[in-house]
């Protein structure tokens, strides 16, 4: 009788370790897809990535597709508003740039126990300023339009 529960404890046990390592995969797997879309939406012009065109190297302020004297102060106000947004302690994205703590280099893991936790690190900058605020900014303003992908 000591022997079965002892097996069925076992076996609890390594239920409890397989479902952490998957925990961890799946962590990993998402980490690694949210870089490459920031680094993604980091270069080019993302009013073309929107609208479906080639986004070319520069960003929307420098790109020629688009009426620069309607498009700067459309997104720039948008922008603006969206900055005002107070996000909630416990939301695990940098106040800076908004990307994910888990991703922004401006932050660090903690894994003293529990679920992992994030301080600031010493001397660390966001390597995605304005990437995720700009992205959004102009989803905003030009969702509406036809043609948009």
């Amino acid at each position: 009788m000591q022997r079965q529960e002892f097996q069925r404890q076992e076996r609890e046990r390594q239920t409890v370790v397989l479902q952490q390592q998957q925990r961890h995969v799946n962590h990993a797997n998402i980490i690694e897809v949210l870089t490459e879309l920031f680094d993604t939406w980091r270069h080019g012009c993302s009013v073309c990535r929107i609208r479906g065109r080639p986004v070319g190297q520069g960003g929307w302020r420098l790109c020629p597709h688009h009426d620069q004297a309607m498009v700067h102060p459309e997104i720039d106000e948008v922008r603006k508003w969206l900055t005002q947004v107070r996000w909630r302690q416990a939301w695990a994205a940098c106040q800076t740039c908004w990307a994910p703590r888990a991703i922004c280099h401006r932050w660090e893991a903690v894994h003293d126990r529990g679920p992992t936790q994030y301080q600031r690190r010493i001397g660390g900058q966001c390597q995605y300023s304005g990437v995720l605020c700009e992205a959004v900014a102009i989803l905003l303003q030009y969702s509406s339009e036809e043609g948009v992908s």
